[in-house]
């Protein structure tokens, strides 16, 4: 959908010329300019083409972390994974975090690939066997239902020894419409398993997700 706004601009000139999309994007062409809108809401056309006589746009894209340790409420229950760290440089549009630090919601139709890592430590006494589990879940009517996302799950299972950390990654893709919220949900077998990472890094993290899109 992107693409075909952005070859709409390159290739639109003089004269007046419209273009709607069902999700809300327009574009408006006069001999005065080029510009974008959605929603009614007029956009800078420089964000998305870089250069006029070229495809080239920038693709929709964010990351999200959450840069503090984790101590889950309850064992054995899925917990929404809260966000606190926005990487200006990493993030251009088409995703939104809510105000609620844990839902994503989309701003465009099409296929996107997920990645992320959730990252883990053992506090408890050693030889003690403890399981750790993530997955991405998705909703279309504000969570009135949850749809678990086959491809994006993760879990990990074995006898801790105390202090002992773990990385665990989480790689998929997701057909999304405009407005459908994504969470980030993980599940421990015994609430001394914290999130969280060794602080032998200046920029530990307990939570990671990355989204971009890839088609349409």
């Amino acid at each position: 959908m992107f693409r075909k706004l952005i070859i709409a601009v390159c290739v639109i000139s003089a004269t007046v010329a419209h273009a709607q999309s069902t999700s809300g994007w327009s574009i408006v062409t006069t001999d005065g300019g080029t510009n974008l809108w959605r929603d009614g809401t007029q956009l800078d056309v420089s964000s998305y083409v870089t250069n006029m006589n070229a495809t080239a746009l920038k693709t929709p894209y964010c990351k999200y972390h959450y840069t503090n340790s984790i101590t889950l409420p309850s064992a054995n229950t899925w917990t929404n994974m809260p966000f606190n760290f926005t990487p200006a440089d990493e993030n251009s549009f088409g995703f939104s975090l809510s105000n609620d630090t844990y839902t994503i919601t989309t701003e465009f139709d099409g296929l996107i690939q997920i990645n992320g890592c959730v990252r883990s430590k053992w506090t408890g006494i050693d030889n003690t066997a403890a399981d750790t589990a993530s997955r991405i879940v998705y909703s279309g009517d504000n969570w009135a239902t949850t749809n678990e996302a086959r491809c994006l799950q993760s879990y990990w299972s074995r006898a801790r020894k105390t202090d002992d950390y773990q990385t665990a990654a989480y790689a998929g893709s997701l057909y999304v419409t405009n407005g459908l919220q994504i969470r980030l949900q993980v599940q421990v077998s015994n609430t001394d398993m914290e999130l969280g990472q060794s602080p032998i890094f200046d920029s530990p993290l307990a939570v990671t997700f990355n989204a971009w899109a890839v088609g349409e």
